[in-house]
């Protein structure tokens, strides 16, 4: 008994055979392209790695089962390159929540650079108290912070930024100050 591929079926093969090369050779492109602010490439992003590597990924196990199927008569190729894939992308979401919610809930205030910036604000010559901190991740060893201190009215967010630039790291600061009270001591 011989089967034969419907016109229609061999189009959709052919079709989803181009469509996965097109998602290949668009992320590498993509990934060869842009630079983040910091001057460095994407590749070098982690997260960016991910959504870049993963469709490829795919796209690959797609083509295997395409051939596959179409050279050997391996039909059962198709199911399971999608389960592995499912799998696939469910490692990578598991990972993406797990790295994004330490940004979203500040779990990024136990990186050595929240000390750093303590101990600099500690040590400046104009006394200071640190009445609110945050510090994110932005990149890799990269860091944003915003910094709320109450300081002498003749002091300036401007003199505690060029203190913090000596901290590679912290490639954005935000600095609020609020005046301290006269006849208060900082703490």
């Amino acid at each position: 008994m011989s089967t034969s591929i419907s016109p229609h079926a061999r189009l959709a093969a052919v079709t989803a055979l181009l469509g996965a090369i097109v998602v290949i050779l668009s992320q590498l492109v993509t990934a060869y392209s842009l630079e983040d602010p910091y001057g460095l490439t994407i590749t070098t992003v982690t997260l960016v790695d991910k959504h870049g590597i993963l469709p490829m990924v795919l796209g690959v196990l797609a083509i295997v089962a395409l051939i596959g199927g179409k050279l050997w008569g391996a039909d059962w190729l198709d199911p399971v390159m999608g389960i592995v894939g499912a799998a696939l992308v469910t490692r990578w979401a598991w990972g993406l929540l797990h790295e994004t919610g330490r940004v979203l809930l500040d779990a990024e205030m136990d990186a050595p650079v929240v000390d750093e910036i303590r101990d600099v604000i500690a040590a400046s010559p104009v006394a200071a108290d640190i009445t609110d901190l945050h510090v994110w991740r932005v990149g890799k060893g990269k860091y944003a912070c915003i910094l709320a201190l109450s300081a002498p009215s003749e002091a300036s967010p401007d003199q505690f930024r060029r203190q913090l630039g000596i901290h590679e790291e912290l490639v954005h600061v935000t600095v609020e100050l609020n005046p301290r009270r006269p006849g208060t001591a900082c703490a």
